[in-house]
């Protein structure tokens, strides 16, 4: 029996599916807009932004498993000896295309929205929990620690089990430290870095309580220097929780962390000693409990992240 040439039968069909779907880059066009590049304004709030991060895609116009059902079945229904084939290329050819376009689409979602993230998150995906950590932990997560520590604080399941992953792999931070610190390339901030690259190396020489209360200082020293009085309250003030909603991205990371370490504490009113950093603490109740090496890590940090922020101009 001579083949069933479906190249012939359905000669139109890549054209139906191209009619179907339409053009997947303008439709990315239209699903990001308005907005820049990134399809976000880096000045606005997280509650501005997030909302936009959407891409409606139609409804795919054919229904290929009824359409092409019983050739991509063509094994079991017996047809492998009357059927050309090499037709079936044809079909293949839309499949692949398609697949292709929209991979190549997400693809491109993901590429802008790891671009208003800090570079250490990029491929990491541990937003639904960022505010415990930030606030109610007082941990810095954004440009350090490297991706891999990052993603492990994440996936811990505790506070005490956070503390523990920082205490192993504390060299590895330290260092993560140095480069981002040495990257940052601003003249105005210059008298920062020589003194955080000073928290560094007193790290490194294992003089962690000097290093812990030099970072402490430092980082009290750039608010003042770098905010006004309300915007600095807003960032430290225990009276009223911290929206980081109301932030930028970046902002959001560095200042949540900011204002989690700044927990008040009182040894008038008989509160105890932190166990964890906190500006308050290493300031009004130098100690065994208050001053370690962990805390000195989460210190140096905090004032890492905030010289990138300053650095990155998202700031201003």
């Amino acid at each position: 029996m001579q083949g069933l040439e479906l190249s012939r039968i359905l000669r139109s069909v890549k054209d139906l599916q191209l009619n179907a779907v339409p053009d997947v880059k303008s439709l990315a066009a239209q699903a990001l807009v308005p907005a820049n590049s990134l399809g976000f304004d880096l000045a606005k709030p997280l509650q501005v932004n997030l909302p936009k991060f959407k891409v409606d895609l139609p409804p795919l116009g054919l229904d290929y498993t009824r359409l092409f059902g019983p050739a991509l079945n063509i094994e079991n229904l017996g047809l492998k000896n009357i059927i050309d084939t090499s037709s079936l290329k044809v079909f293949d050819g839309i499949y692949n295309a398609q697949r292709a376009q929209f991979e190549g689409l997400f693809e491109s979602i993901n590429r802008m929205f790891d671009g208003i993230l800090p570079p250490n998150w990029r491929g990491v995906r541990g937003l639904d929990q960022i505010e415990t950590i930030l606030l109610d932990e007082g941990l810095a997560l954004a440009w350090v620690p490297p991706t891999d520590i990052l993603n492990a604080l994440l996936g811990a399941s505790s506070k005490q089990e956070r503390r523990r992953i920082l205490g192993r792999r504390w060299k590895r931070i330290v260092a993560a430290c140095r480069d981002s610190i040495e990257s940052a390339s601003s003249t105005d901030f210059a008298q920062y870095r020589g003194f955080a690259l000073n928290v560094v190396r007193m790290l490194e020489g294992g003089h962690s309580e000097g290093a812990q209360a030099l970072a402490a200082n430092l980082l009290d020293t750039m608010l003042r220097g770098t905010l006004d009085g309300p915007s600095r309250q807003e960032v430290t003030n225990q009276r009223n929780r911290l929206l980081i909603n109301d932030l930028p991205m970046r902002a959001a990371m560095v200042f949540g962390g900011i204002w989690g370490s700044h927990t008040e504490f009182w040894q008038s009113r008989g509160d105890s000693i932190p166990r964890e950093f906190t500006r308050h603490g290493s300031a009004h109740a130098v100690s065994r409990l208050q001053y370690s090496r962990i805390n000195a890590v989460i210190a140096l940090m905090h004032v890492t992240a905030y010289i990138m922020l300053l650095d990155s101009g998202d700031l201003s």
